[in-house]
């Protein structure tokens, strides 16, 4: 019994994991990927100063997280490594071949602010400066933002249909072995026991299996998350010490409370049952 409910509440606890992971890791990838303020061939330190007074006054705080600003000669390094030297030996400052890469400033917008609607109103807003060329929303913005909201809501049903079959393989686990002992509480029915003399033995019993269940999920799934963080140190930015608390809690309460409602639903019937002598 101990087993098969410790199994149930590790693999509960690995889904509710792989959710709040998976949130979590679509949020760090919105928030690393930039929107890209292009910037005219020409412009004034002036106009410059005016954009720069713009972002921290207007969004940054809330909605933005941080910027960068990559001037075309610093473009013109990293798309060199990207493609070759012969990139910037072709376009360098002794060529006559003009640098085409414009100045750009990236900006890192927190996940929250990651829709359509509100990149347009930033895109009109921008539009007023005269050192901006135009402005690009990070790319496939709204096919992250359907990936993310199909996953979480595939996990959610998962995680619920899981559950419930989970819960009732522990309910039949139960019943079947207190059926086996069903002799006994008719005998003790017969000879004047109560009912909560009966079921206070088996519900102190469950709670306690639930318990050990509980405490023996939360060792394996620690194990797990240790051996994660082994193989991939990055995983440590998408743990969150609360969270994590949490989680282990929610395991053991719901160890402790399906070993006891399964327990005290089967006992409840069983005693409830019209007791036949000759059954015994």
């Amino acid at each position: 019994m101990i087993f098969t409910l410790s199994l149930t509440l590790l693999s509960v606890g690995i889904l509710i994991s792989s959710f709040f992971t998976i949130q979590k890791a679509i949020i760090i990838l919105q928030e690393s990927t930039p929107a890209k303020i292009i910037f005219n061939s020409e412009y004034s330190q002036k106009d410059l100063n005016s954009l720069d007074d713009f972002l921290i006054t207007k969004i940054e705080g809330d909605e933005l997280l941080k910027t960068k600003f990559i001037s075309k000669e610093q473009g013109l390094i990293d798309v060199s490594e990207l493609i070759g030297d012969e990139f910037e030996i072709f376009y360098s400052m002794d060529s006559l071949n003009k640098n085409p890469l414009p100045d750009i400033q990236n900006i890192y917008i927190r996940s929250n602010f990651h829709i359509n609607e509100y990149y347009k109103k930033l895109d009109l807003e921008l539009s007023n400066f005269k050192c901006v060329a135009y402005f690009q929303p990070p790319v496939n913005i709204l096919k992250i933002n359907h990936f993310k909201n199909n996953i979480l809501l595939f996990l959610s049903i998962f995680a619920f249909i899981f559950l419930i079959i989970s819960v009732l393989l522990i309910y039949n686990n139960i019943r079947l072995t207190i059926y086996n002992n069903r002799e006994n509480i008719k005998t003790m029915q017969l000879v004047g026991a109560t009912k909560w003399f009966i079921i206070k033995p088996y519900i102190f019993n469950s709670i306690w299996i639930g318990l050990i269940s509980g405490f023996l999920s939360v060792v394996i799934i620690t194990i797990l998350f240790y051996i994660t963080y082994l193989y991939i140190p990055s995983s440590i930015n998408m743990v969150v010490s609360s969270e994590i608390v949490l989680l282990f809690c929610v395991m053991i309460i719901l160890g402790i409370l399906t070993s006891f409602i399964s327990t005290f639903i089967v006992l409840k019937k069983l005693t409830s049952l019209k007791i036949d002598i000759n059954e015994l």
